[in-house]
């Protein structure tokens, strides 16, 4: 049974909280510590229904894994790897990795993480933009946003932080290239979803890392055919949310139906991308 093992400890005189998971009681498969700036502030409030009408309340975006994808070196377990903004490298060395090359991290830039439920960069809420865009109820977009209510945007391949959120610039515009943003209600059963865009080549691009998930690696657009055909890559996501921490859910989620840690109904029911108009 895999376990988890926490320390304190400080570098270069800033204070990280570290986490490291235990493989089957065995510290030799142990994983590398993981580890997390101690920040000395207030709690970021989740986003509320009545500020943000259209926000789905706050998630984790996290790699897609089954068992069946061997995203970190044939092993057949789940590392659990999410997008993180304002990233500042493993651990606190402003280094990140771009393919097989590495570099100094960017802050406005995304990258993927460990999943920790108490980093704050890696907590995002939805805007629903609708079909107002698209012309099309298949294809739903959001502007996806930081706690601190900051937005994602496409700049080439790679995916950046503003501050100008701007629901009228396609560049900040997401829709659910296959499968939903809608989170399952049974948790053996996950819904996953590909992040495209309705920008020229993205129709045909998804949002994900190179290969092999390792902290610090940036998110970028490639080609998703690439990504569907190899065991140790995915061009899928999911939707984590951790116990005590759902957000509130907008006037949008429950007119669909929906109830609190759900999530609101934003689909595409075409798994095919040459199905995608």
């Amino acid at each position: 049974e895999d376990t988890w093992e926490t320390m304190e400890s400080s570098i270069l005189g800033i204070p990280y909280w570290c986490v490291k998971e235990i493989v089957d009681s065995d510290a030799s498969k142990s994983s590398d510590y993981e580890c997390l700036r101690m920040e000395y502030h207030a709690t970021p409030t989740p986003p509320d229904e009545h500020q943000q009408p259209g926000s789905f309340g706050a998630f984790h975006i996290k790699l897609y894994w089954e068992r069946r994808i061997l995203l970190s070196h044939n092993e057949t377990l789940d590392r659990e790897w999410c997008m993180v903004s304002n990233y500042d490298g493993y651990p606190g060395s402003g280094v990140c990795w771009y393919g097989l090359e590495e570099r100094n991290c960017t802050s406005t830039q995304l990258y993927i993480g460990k999943c920790l439920s108490g980093d704050e960069r890696q907590w995002f809420f939805f805007d629903d933009l609708g079909s107002a865009y698209s012309g099309s109820q298949d294809h739903r977009e959001v502007l996806i946003k930081t706690l601190d209510h900051h937005c994602l945007y496409r700049r080439a391949s790679a995916i950046y932080v503003t501050t100008e959120c701007d629901p009228n610039d396609p560049t900040q515009r997401f829709f659910a290239l296959s499968g939903s943003f809608t989170p399952s209600s049974d948790p053996t059963a996950p819904s996953r979803f590909e992040i495209g865009q309705y920008l020229g080549y993205t129709l045909d691009n998804c949002l994900t890392n190179a290969h092999h998930p390792k902290s610090g690696e940036v998110v970028e657009f490639h080609v998703c055919e690439a990504a569907r055909a190899h065991d140790d890559q995915t061009s899928y996501w999911e939707l984590l949310r951790f116990p005590g921490f759902t957000g509130s859910l907008s006037n949008v989620a429950r007119r669909s139906g929906n109830t609190a840690g759900s999530g609101a109904m934003l689909s595409n029911n075409k798994d095919n991308k040459n199905d995608v108009p």
